[in-house]
């Protein structure tokens, strides 16, 4: 029988018992996730997708009021819960293959959905939303590099002093070479180069970038087809609580333009706020990182389809033209 906390003597006893309860939770997460194979047969024989909305928000209802029940943060479990459920569709969705079924309106996944559009979320990216293609732990971890190449250029005295350049370069696997130095609020010019990429921005446009590759996908599943995607990322750096500088707060402000022709339209509102909630939850850097990450997306100008409408009527009277003179 395990040993109440409350009777615990000391550091070790208790440590005991959390190792003990830890084993019981992972026995349990090991019951659940045979229950999701069994989900996954089942579904594939009835044609059903791995993701069906209402039950997501039933569970999340659920895993609420019984955190409530016992005395827990509703919200802190609503967020544990949501990334279970988004690793055991993603689980599922291996398992059914592609073209099992259409995915779910994002609207009705996104349970709990702050107002107003503007979403906050830490490290751990705690919004519910779509599921990504493969579960994490079902594959080994991969290896992302860099070369960064810098050369001191001036005698070693000048260095010792702190007046040497920080203008370098990154090199990429592929082929691409990016001028970097650092932030000139850090070092000032000339000892850095304004034109050149900085650590700081470089981390704000890679969370961005990782954001919008999930958001598009996402998009594209729920049948929405985004044509333009524009995000005027900033992060904040100051002060953290220990005094050490660190960025505190990245901010995305993305804008979406849609085609008018996807399977399910354009997204209104609250569907494309569910979808950056699910990108949010999705990126693999955001789960990565400390800081506070908050999304506003921005509106769409309305005659985005007007204009793609247009450009397609353009295009067809182009190739009447090239038919009607080669006629001639």
């Amino acid at each position: 029988m395990m040993q109440d906390p409350a009777g615990c003597r000391n550091m070790d006893e208790l440590r005991a018992v959390i190792d003990a309860l830890d084993a019981e939770l992972v026995a349990l997460l090991a019951r659940r996730a045979a229950c999701i194979d069994r989900a996954a047969q089942i579904k594939h024989g009835a044609g059903l997708p791995a993701r069906i909305g209402p039950r997501v928000a039933e569970v999340i209802g659920n895993v609420r009021a019984h955190a409530a029940g016992a005395g827990l943060d509703p919200a802190l479990v609503q967020g544990l819960w949501e990334q279970l459920i988004e690793w055991s569709i993603a689980r599922e969705e291996v398992q059914l293959g592609p073209g099992a079924g259409p995915a779910a309106a994002p609207a009705a996944m996104a349970a709990g959905a702050m107002a107003g559009g503007a979403m906050a979320g830490g490290a751990a990216g705690e919004a519910a939303g779509e599921a990504a293609p493969h579960p994490p732990t079902l594959h080994p971890p991969t290896l992302h590099g860099a070369m960064i190449r810098w050369q001191a250029g001036v005698a070693p005295a000048e260095i010792a002093r702190g007046r040497y350049g920080r203008a370098h370069s990154w090199h990429f696997d592929g082929g691409a070479v990016v001028a970097a130095s650092a932030a000139p609020a850090v070092v000032a010019p000339p000892f850095s180069d304004p034109a050149a990429v900085d650590p700081e921005e470089a981390f704000v446009a890679a969370l961005a970038a990782c954001h919008m590759l999930w958001f598009l996908d996402l998009a594209r599943r729920a049948g929405h087809v985004a044509l333009c995607y524009e995000d005027a990322a900033r992060g904040e750096m100051g002060p953290g609580p220990d005094g050490r500088l660190a960025i505190l707060r990245l901010r995305l402000c993305p804008r979406t333009d849609w085609s008018a022709q996807g399977p399910a339209g354009i997204p209104d509102d609250a569907a494309v706020a569910a979808l950056h909630r699910a990108a949010h939850a999705a990126c693999f850097l955001a789960a990565s990182v400390r800081c506070e990450i908050v999304i506003a997306p921005q509106p769409a100008p309305a005659p985005a389809a007007e204009a793609e409408a247009a450009a397609a009527a353009a295009a067809a009277a182009a190739e009447n033209g090239r038919d009607g003179s080669a006629t001639a």
